[in-house]
């Protein structure tokens, strides 16, 4: 489920190998793949079942380790494993600013500097295993959410315009944007490199939607709006079609939710519900997804459009959504 090949994949070549003798990993492993596994209704429990076992093994393991745990026993040489779990937090974080940035209490959490500014996690050796060369990219999403959690703010307390410091952070977040040249994600390290476009195409169009949301903050969109928005919501749709059968599609439920919520056309809104639904992936959060853009598409409210739609239908049917 990564963007890559298998040989640089880590949790293929670094955590399989070191579960296959180590219990109180695999079962760890088996708690995460548990918690998707019940991607249909399950109605005999089984699968959760199963993964409330593993919970418990888990919990009497770590236990017995940390009662057993003496301070020589302490390794040293974890920098790689260190490197993969700050990233993979890191993408959990960014993958799921979806709201602006501190405005719901059920979805707070620490921007800490390295989600904002991801090369920082570069001189790790597993430096791109979620983010695949495009570091540059996502770490524009928490910095948007910022700036939209700002312009709310501002709204709400009588201000019009967008104040100075507001459009300052947009000009800037703006500039990196347009700046972003598909080379900085060309890496030795990801071969597949004929979908990069397609890759860059589908982030950048999200975020120039997500930036102009942003700016707008809780202002019902004027038909000339959506107009130009849903030009980048085609380009979007049709880059994750090109892209539906490659690895990459692991790394693009921010932009196909982001480009959904913008999406107004009932046939269109059909298709993309059941393309989440019948996700090769077969993990449960794909069918959250969809229950959510259901929900946001059938709310009669005019707000229920794009980025902050999605915010007004994440505070008001499942403020626990996830991307992963």
């Amino acid at each position: 489920m990564l963007p890559m090949p298998a040989n640089e994949n880590a949790f293929i070549t670094e955590i399989i190998p070191a579960a296959s003798v180590d219990d109180l990993l695999m079962h760890s492993i088996l708690i995460v793949s548990g918690a998707h596994l019940n991607f249909d209704d399950d109605a005999d429990g089984t699968a959760q079942k199963a993964t409330l076992c593993h919970y418990s093994s888990l919990i009497r393991l770590l236990r017995a380790e940390f009662i057993e745990l003496k301070d020589s026993d302490v390794r040293h040489d974890l920098t790689t494993h260190f490197g993969l779990g700050l990233e993979l937090y890191s993408y959990l974080i960014v993958t799921n600013c979806l709201t602006p940035y501190g405005l719901l209490s059920e979805r707070m959490f620490s921007m800490d500097h390295f989600i904002t500014s991801l090369n920082s996690l570069s001189p790790y050796p597993t430096f791109g295993i979620m983010f695949a060369g495009f570091h540059g990219l996502f770490e524009l999403i928490p910095q948007t959410s910022l700036l939209f959690a700002k312009r709310l703010v501002e709204q709400e307390a009588g201000v019009i315009d967008p104040s100075p410091g507001c459009v300052e952070l947009h000009d800037t977040i703006q500039s990196r944007l347009h700046n972003w040249n598909d080379a900085q994600a060309a890496t030795h390290k990801f071969h597949d490199k004929g979908s990069i476009e397609y890759v860059s195409k589908a982030l950048r169009h999200s975020l120039e939607i997500y930036l102009r949301a942003a700016m707008q903050g809780s202002s019902i969109p004027s038909p000339e709006t959506i107009s130009e928005i849903q030009s980048h919501v085609d380009i979007i749709l049709d880059s994750g079609h090109k892209l539906d059968d490659s690895q990459w599609t692991a790394i693009l439920m921010w932009p196909c939710l982001i480009a959904c919520s913008c999406t107004t056309q009932q046939d269109m809104q059909e298709l993309l519900s059941r393309g989440l639904r019948s996700s090769r992936y077969r993990m449960k959060h794909s069918i959250r997804a969809s229950n959510l853009l259901q929900r946001l598409w059938d709310d009669p409210d005019p707000r229920m459009y794009g980025p902050y739609g999605l915010y007004l239908a994440i505070s008001k049917y499942d403020t626990t959504f996830a991307t992963l």
